[in-house]
Formats: structure tokens, sequence, C-alpha cells
């Protein structure tokens, strides 16, 4: 193997995204955002619900001229419909319960909320070491209070839209099925949906990573001199819009849209305007 194909073998970064049809086009939008800001070879896998297929072929085809390498998974969550939603969270989050399973072939992944925008290449996060942990994240300080599922008091809550996976460790250790018994068991504390049973699951056994990884954003309470200090690639890499508030709706804040919508407008996606 040349020095060439070696160095693209080991800059291989698979990110997982998932959706339903509400929120198809903001996946193409933050998965253009990695790839625009990446130094590295980057594989996308879009885990969709069945009834936006067609729509997402005609995004992977799109993408495809920019040189984006995305591989489609249809996954049907029906059976899920009776699992806990609300705020902007629909069925649909509980997607990514299934990664480790559905990307058989692939050892680890980066996991990436659609309300996300990358704005470095992403390696050096790909490359932190899980040992035991099997996943890493950001610290989540409001979803830790709020969440009323019961933890250890030394255990740290991490925010679930930037997660690193360690899928064989994963699959080995039967994160779905885990995952499902987890849910029935504290159903009714769950507040922030997955999010809940994925820091339950990972009690104890997740990697810290640093804030700039998942620069979470709420967009109705930053001003713009803030904001676009945040938005420089020296103080994050990766920012999440995170609440009911997103760039994408006519009355966010019109710096955080403004710099979204310049991402957005690139791909020139078919009847593509604020909600």
């Amino acid at each position: 193997m040349s020095v060439m194909n070696l160095t693209s073998t080991l800059n291989r970064i698979p990110i997982v995204l998932c959706f339903d049809a509400n929120y198809a086009n903001f996946a193409a939008v933050a998965t253009y955002s990695a790839h625009k800001n990446s130094k590295s070879t980057l594989v996308f896998y879009w885990i969709f619900t069945p009834e936006c297929e067609e729509h997402s072929k005609k995004l992977k085809e799109l993408l495809q001229k920019f040189g984006i390498q995305i591989n489609l998974l249809v996954l049907d969550v029906s059976s899920l419909n009776d699992w806990k939603t609300g705020y902007h969270f629909t069925t649909a989050t509980y997607s990514r319960l299934f990664a480790p399973d559905l990307l058989a072939s692939e050892a680890k992944a980066l996991y990436l909320d659609c309300d996300t925008l990358v704005l470095t290449d992403v390696l050096n996060l790909y490359n932190t070491p899980l040992n035991d942990a099997r996943l890493a994240g950001v610290i989540d300080e409001g979803g830790g209070k709020t969440g009323k599922v019961p933890r250890a008091a030394d255990d740290t809550y991490i925010n679930a839209g930037v997660v690193l996976m360690d899928l064989q460790a994963l699959r080995e250790d039967g994160f779905s099925e885990r995952c499902k018994i987890l849910y029935e068991r504290f159903k009714n504390e769950i507040t922030w949906a997955d999010q809940c049973v994925i820091n339950k699951y990972a009690e104890g056994r997740k990697i810290i990573l640093d804030p700039k990884w998942n620069r979470q954003i709420f967009s109705q309470y930053i001003n713009a001199r803030d904001f676009y200090d945040l938005a420089k690639p020296q103080n994050s890499s990766i920012l999440h819009f995170v609440g009911e508030t997103k760039p994408w709706q006519s009355w966010c804040n019109p710096c955080i849209a403004e710099f979204w919508w310049a991402y957005a407008n690139d791909l020139q996606i078919d009847n593509f305007k604020p909600v």
C-alpha cells in the first residue's frame, strides 16, 4: 500500500446522522458542513424513516456533486411509536440506538445531530481513545439537572448530539437491546428521549470531550457578538443548535440564521426556505 493510500485509510471517518422527513434537509446541511471543512475522508451513513426515502435519494444525488459519499439506511421505527417524544424530538431520534447493528462493517463512528454545523476537521475527535468507555461526549449540564432517570451521584451526563461510538464494543455488548430494556424500566422518568437512555446505559463509562466538539448554542439566549466569537473555528469545532429554536426557523436569532443559511444555500435544495 502506498503512503498516500495508507494516509487516506487512516483518515477515513464514518459519520452517522438519523432523521425523518422533517429533518432530511437539515441533515444534508450538517453533512455538507462536515465535508466542506474536513481534511479527512468522510463516509456518511444516513439512517432515516421509510417515508423520506425518495427525498433522501435526491439529496444524496445533490451532495454527490460535492464529492460526498453517503450510504442510505432505511429504518422502520413504527414499533417505537409509543416511546416518549415531545419538545422537538420525534420517534426518529431513537434511531441512533440501532446504529451499531446497522453499521455492521464499521468498528467506530461519529454520530451527529441534524442541527449541527461542523467547522473543522474531526480527525482528532475521531481518534479519541475510548478504552472501555464505548461512548464519548460533551457535558450537558442542563440535561443532567433536569433528567429524571436515576444515575450514580458521580456520573456525568453528556449531550447525545455529538457522540463518538465504539460500534464494535457496542454490538458485542448488545447495546440496542440493552437500551430497549432500559427504556422500559425507566420510561416514566425519561425526560430527553434517547439521550437519557444513552446516559443510563453508559453510566460511569463515558469519556468526556472538550466542549468545542459540541458547542451547545441556545439561539434565543445569545447575542451576535458572543455567537460570532464562538463560531470561530479556533473556539468551536462543532456548533450544536440545541433547544426548540433552530436556525432554519424564521423567528431564529438573525445572526445564527445568517450563519447557518450560508451553508444551506450552497446546496440549492428545491423549495428550501425558512420555516
